[in-house]
């Protein structure tokens, strides 16, 4: 299998599904609150000493590529702008270049516009259930998708999505899987989303909580913490 296709179908979905900027200004009586800064959301982000030498940074090559199936309503979540976003993105050093990740920090004026955002993804995925799709250059792409709205300690709203089945093309097929955790701590949101020629990432809560604590280190104030995800196995 060409995994370049592979990589774009698949970071495609890991970009899009990061809840970019959806999300409503909030009622005029809702309390405003200042969003982080650029510097303070990029602060925020998942890093490469967070990852460590199994992954390396890379660039969003998969613009062209649209989410398939019902996951398409999360590229319309994305069109969005918050009024601060920033965004780092990963692929593995394995010869495949999987799993990839995108870490993204949104910051918004309101808390309710925060929730906002949580609550639009959970509307717009609700019946989405399975994809099965045929892309115009033949991929083929069957996923059982569930959502949860199960909390890591210390959220103040979280959204998960997990989309695992395969990926088809060329004759060959290959699992496949999509992880996804958006977790709003007040009025800012943290998305770790990845990739993965897998039915399965066990790992993903431990990338979640590194993203989540340096999001609240920087919404207190503090310098993020620099924990190092150890690999599995």
């Amino acid at each position: 299998m060409r995994t370049s296709r592979s990589a774009g179908v698949v970071l495609v979905l890991v970009t899009a599904a990061a809840l970019t900027g959806c999300g409503s200004s909030g009622s005029s009586s809702a309390p405003k609150v200042s969003p982080l800064s650029k510097a303070d959301a990029t602060s925020a982000l998942l890093t490469q000493d967070n990852l460590g030498s199994g992954f390396t940074s890379r660039t969003d090559d998969a613009s062209s590529t649209d989410a398939p199936g019902c996951l398409a309503p999360l590229d319309k979540l994305t069109e969005a702008k918050a009024p601060v976003k920033a965004k780092s993105e990963y692929q593995a050093t394995s010869d495949t270049g999987f799993p990839l990740l995108a870490s993204e920090v949104t910051s918004y004026r309101s808390v309710a516009a925060a929730k906002g955002a949580i609550s639009a993804a959970r509307t717009s995925m609700a019946s989405c259930t399975s994809v099965d799709d045929t892309a115009k250059d033949g991929t083929i792409t069957k996923l059982s998708v569930t959502i949860t709205d199960e909390k890591i300690d210390g959220a103040d709203d979280e959204f998960n999505l997990e989309a695992t089945g395969t990926l088809t093309e060329g004759g060959q097929t290959v699992p496949f899987g999509l992880f996804l955790a958006a977790v709003r701590i007040k009025n800012s949101i943290s998305a770790t989303s990845i990739g993965d020629l897998a039915g399965a990432f066990p790992q993903l809560d431990d990338f979640v909580t590194v993203a989540v604590d340096r999001l609240k280190a920087v919404v207190a104030g503090r310098t993020p913490p620099t924990a190092t995800i150890t690999p599995a196995g």
